[in-house]
C-alpha cells in the first residue's frame, strides 16, 4: 500500500499532480490577453482539439479519462469533460475541474486507509490544527507528529501508526523461514501473556511490568 506516503505528507498521487498542473496552465491561458502569444497557442491547440486531431488538450482530457478512480466511479464526471472550444470555458470552470481531481485522489486514499486494518490507528482520526482551529479531518495533510524534532522519537511514532512497532501484533504476521505465521489471537503481550501486544495494549492497557 503506497497511500500513507501520500496522506502523510501531504503530497498527491503522481498522475493526479499531472493533470492539476495541466488545469492550472490552461487557467493562465484563459486569463491571458488576446495579444500574447501564449494566447495564440490555445487557439491553434482548441482548432486541433475541435477536429479530432492530437493536440494538448486532447491530451489533457486523455489523462484525465484514465486517472485511477475510487470503485464505484467508472464514468468520469461531466465537470472533467473539456468542450470541443475551451475558450468558452471561465477560469473558475478550471478552478472545478481542479477541485474535483483533487476530490477524487482523496476518496481514492482514504478508501485505501480504511480498507486495510493494518492503517486501522489512522481511521476517522482528526488532526490537530493551528489555534483557535479545532482538529478536523484532512485526508491529505503534512502530518503533525512528522515536526517532531528528535528524530528517534518521530520515526517510532511513524511505524506506530504505520504498523510497522516492534510489537507482537505486526511482527508475528510476517512469515519467514524461520518464524511461521502466528495467528492474531495468539499474538500475546510478552509481559502479561493475557491480551494480544497491539499499540493501544502496549502503551495504555499492559501492567505486566510495573517499572513500565
Amino acid at each position: 500500500m503506497t497511500a500513507p506516503l501520500f496522506t502523510e505528507l501531504g503530497l498527491l498521487p503522481l498522475h493526479f499532480r499531472r493533470v492539476t498542473m495541466a488545469l492550472r496552465l490552461l487557467r493562465e491561458l484563459l486569463d491571458s490577453p488576446e495579444s500574447e502569444l501564449a494566447k495564440l497557442t490555445l487557439d491553434v491547440c482548441v482548432d486541433l482539439h475541435s477536429g479530432k486531431h492530437g493536440s494538448w488538450l486532447g491530451d489533457i482530457q486523455w489523462a484525465v479519462d484514465h486517472l485511477p478512480r475510487p470503485l464505484g466511479m467508472d464514468d468520469v464526471p461531466e465537470i472533467l469533460k473539456l468542450p470541443p472550444d475551451v475558450r468558452t470555458y471561465s477560469a473558475i470552470q478550471v478552478d472545478e475541474m481542479i477541485k474535483e481531481v483533487t476530490h477524487i485522489a482523496k476518496t481514492g486514499l482514504q478508501l485505501q486507509i480504511d480498507s486495510s486494518y493494518r492503517t486501522y490507528l489512522l481511521w476517522n482520526r482528526l488532526e490537530p490544527l493551528p489555534p483557535p482551529n479545532k482538529p478536523a479531518h484532512r485526508v491529505i495533510f503534512v502530518r503533525h507528529y512528522l515536526r517532531l524534532r528528535v528524530t528517534k522519537h518521530r520515526k517510532a511514532l511513524t511505524r506506530l501508526l504505520l504498523s510497522d512497532p516492534p510489537l507482537a501484533l505486526e511482527q508475528l504476521r510476517r512469515a519467514d523461514r524461520y518464524h511461521p505465521f502466528v495467528p492474531r489471537d495468539e499474538r500475546l503481550c510478552r509481559l502479561c501473556g493475557s491480551s494480544i501486544e497491539s499499540p493501544e495494549h502496549a502503551i495504555l492497557l499492559c501492567e505486566g511490568d510495573p517499572d513500565l
